[in-house]
């Protein structure tokens, strides 16, 4: 269920629907409330005046006019006092480091200079791809709808366009999901088309001024959030400029064929990018099309035909368009190890028998059957995977599935994961996890 978000701490949700700039209808309902029952208070001790002054009439009536015109001023400046406070409660934001301390959940002082504002929080567009539907609809809804609008967007690419819009109109998805048209896809051979697609309506959203920091977040229907949207935007934030990949071990990348020492660096698809790359590879690679697959754009000189070890486009084609090929220095008895530094993401070692990067999802792709291999232990993400099955209530299962000519991928399913097993995936360091089942 929705557990994943409901922990005491950084995990819980909060509601901000007044942050966004506009007064709702309940809003405006109780601000009118306000006005009318100060509008009585003036007319009733204007009242009230005049009924002393004819009960009094024997007296001055210079004498009681002074006292007629106290009242209602005073009902007058409850008046403006009513009023002022509505304004407050329900006004929309202004700019200002006040305003600015109010949406980001800061605690701030009128008139002082001194603002005690939150963390930083990025905008995360949540970029999914998929068949027929959004699986889980019920944990999404859950993640998403708590926070403003403006902090985030969710868009999918599915295989069948027009089952997926049914689907998500069937479970009262459409607030928030919206449907981007489909484009060639094929698993392996072009999953960069949807990617480009996805990216394409993404960064066509208006800016939205309370962020100033944006990532794009790719997931399949296969993925679920661990941790609160709040807490996503807050972790993504401390890394404003920089996109985060999982990298997999230097026996995936694939060496040029004329020259061994350059290789192409193989990354999980799933990765959370910064604006600036989302911007680079939406313009670097060619428009997307309906009915053909994508053409990987030729990197210093090379084209994909150049390299041995052919493994998934969206493998290796998205890290070299950003950042490059990997270039190992070559001694006369081979490739020697060092540290290749990519200049917009980081250093990488080669070789390396495991992962490396930044890897914010969970899941164990390639896990040996038998736990037998040394090398995966030592991946961040498979000893994760090792330890969850040490958990009494999660349930795994690791079917082989994904198969192309040079194998196949052994991908261990999650199929039920009790208090205990959510408990240790939300305290891990991972954002997103796969691969769930449908159902």
């Amino acid at each position: 269920g929705s557990s994943f978000f409901s922990s005491p701490g950084s995990f819980r949700f909060h509601r901000r629907r007044r942050a966004e700039g506009e007064m709702t209808r309940s809003d405006r309902a109780s601000a009118e409330s306000a006005v009318g029952a100060s509008r009585q208070l003036v007319a009733a001790s204007d009242g009230e005046g005049r009924d002393d002054a004819s009960d009094i009439a024997d007296r001055d009536e210079d004498a009681a006019r002074p006292c007629k015109r106290a009242r209602v001023t005073l009902a007058a400046l409850a008046f403006v006092a009513a009023v002022s406070w509505a304004l407050m409660q329900f006004a929309p934001a202004r700019a200002g480091p006040l305003a600015a301390a109010r949406l980001r959940g800061g605690v701030a002082f009128s008139g002082q200079e001194v603002v005690e504002a939150g963390p930083a929080r990025a905008r995360v567009h949540v970029l999914m791809m998929g068949m027929d539907g959004i699986p889980h609809p019920e944990i999404w809804k859950a993640f998403f709808q708590p926070e403003p609008e403006q902090s985030y967007s969710f868009y999918i690419h599915c295989k069948d366009e027009w089952k997926c819009k049914d689907d998500i109109d069937k479970h009262r998805l459409s607030s928030f999901a919206r449907v981007v048209p489909t484009v060639f896809n094929a698993w392996c051979d072009d999953l960069l088309s949807p990617m480009l697609q996805l990216l394409k309506y993404a960064l066509a959203e208006p800016s939205a001024s309370n962020y100033a920091i944006e990532k794009f977040a790719f997931v399949s229907t296969e993925h679920l959030p661990v941790k609160s949207l709040r807490f996503i935007s807050e972790e993504l934030a401390k890394r404003p400029d920089e996109s985060d990949m999982c990298i997999h071990d230097t026996s995936w990348w694939m060496p040029l064929k004329a020259n061994s020492s350059t290789l192409a660096v193989a990354a999980f698809q799933w990765s959370v990018f910064s604006k600036t790359d989302a911007v680079k590879l939406r313009t670097r690679m060619p428009e997307p099309s309906p009915e053909r697959p994508l053409e990987v754009p030729r990197v210093e000189g090379h084209s994909y035909a150049d390299f041995h070890d052919i493994h998934c486009r969206d493998e290796v084609a998205i890290f070299w368009t950003l950042f490059g090929l990997a270039h190992v220095p070559r001694q006369d008895s081979g490739t020697t190890a060092a540290n290749l530094s990519f200049p917009g993401f980081g250093t990488l070692r080669y070789p390396l028998e495991h992962g490396q990067g930044r890897c914010t999802y969970f899941g164990a792709d390639g896990m040996p059957h038998q736990l037998a291999d040394q090398a995966w232990h030592r991946d961040v993400q498979s000893q994760e995977m090792l330890a969850l099955q040490q958990v009494p209530d999660a349930s795994l299962a690791s079917p082989a599935t994904h198969c192309n000519p040079s194998g196949c991928e052994i991908i261990w399913n999650i199929e039920g994961l009790g208090p205990k097993a959510q408990s240790f995936l939300r305290d891990s360091d991972f954002l997103f996890a796969r691969k769930f089942a449908s159902a």
